[in-house]
């Protein structure tokens, strides 16, 4: 939720010109919806599995201390992390969002506090004695994939790029009206 925090923060920060204005991943800035927070969540929790992955598939590489694994890892999952989010080029993000130190500052670190925590949390539950060596890998996976997958809506009416969609969940060729589609919210699907 540091991210949602993040992007109220700086929609509050970037005055009354950029409200409303729309961000490269296609949100309104100073527009929260529940939707939108929900889905943010899944995205993230879906992303910390992967994190989680591949801390596994490098944690070889790491040095043999658990500080040593948490530093090395947190300094890998910034600079991934920070080069993913910050963009180079002349962005909405970066420009019109105030002041632009702040946004590049937590979208830097919100990767970097991930990759600080997720060594922790993994030899913490893989040590002797820990809840992976004490619960069936069956029953954290479900438990993981009911975080995970989204729960079935019965609202199959359009889909995130405004064509009615089918009983059977394809789109048609007809397109609603742009006045028409719901606002954008974080995430870029429609709340």
């Amino acid at each position: 939720m540091l991210g949602r925090l993040a992007m109220r923060l700086l929609a509050v920060t970037s005055g009354q010109s950029a409200q409303g204005g729309v961000t490269d991943d296609e949100a309104i800035v100073g527009e929260v919806t529940l939707r939108g927070t929900v889905t943010l969540a899944l995205i993230c929790t879906g992303l910390g599995a992967l994190g989680g992955l591949i801390y596994l598939w490098v944690r070889r590489v790491l040095p043999d201390s658990l500080r040593g694994r948490v530093i090395g890892y947190g300094l890998f999952s910034g600079a991934v992390g920070g080069a993913f989010f910050v963009h180079e080029h002349g962005s909405f993000d970066y420009t019109v969002v105030a002041p632009a130190w702040l946004a590049v500052a937590m979208f830097v670190a919100l990767p970097l506090l991930f990759g600080l925590t997720v060594p922790a949390l993994v030899e913490v539950t893989d040590r002797e004695g820990g809840l992976g060596r004490r619960v069936p890998l069956v029953v954290l996976v479900v438990l993981a994939l009911s975080v995970a997958l989204p729960p079935p809506t019965g609202d199959r009416s359009d889909d995130r790029h405004g064509r009615s969609l089918s009983p059977s969940g394809r789109s048609s060729t007809s397109r609603t009206s742009t006045s028409a589609r719901p606002p954008i919210d974080y995430c870029g699907v429609r709340g």
